[in-house]
């Protein structure tokens, strides 16, 4: 499913910056609201609409690791 607008391919929705000693590892979670998802759609109203989302964490836009998940309709 495509959206009804052209998005842009990465969006950066929160930002947390951990410090970590060489061969350390740690566990992260976090959430993303629905706002975040939002977007301004053509009515120039906040829209949000269902898909696939992809997740990245990592050092950089580039690189790291990736989660994908749904947004479904009620």
């Amino acid at each position: 499913m495509a959206a009804s607008i052209t998005r842009p391919e990465k969006e950066l929705k929160a930002f947390r910056k951990l410090l970590l000693e060489a061969g350390e590892s740690r566990e992260v979670r976090f959430s993303v609201s629905a706002r975040q998802l939002s977007f301004v759609g053509r009515q120039l109203r906040h829209t949000l609409e269902p898909g696939m989302f992809k997740v990245t964490m990592g050092p950089s836009s580039a690189e790291g690791l990736e989660a994908m998940f749904e947004l479904v309709e009620d």
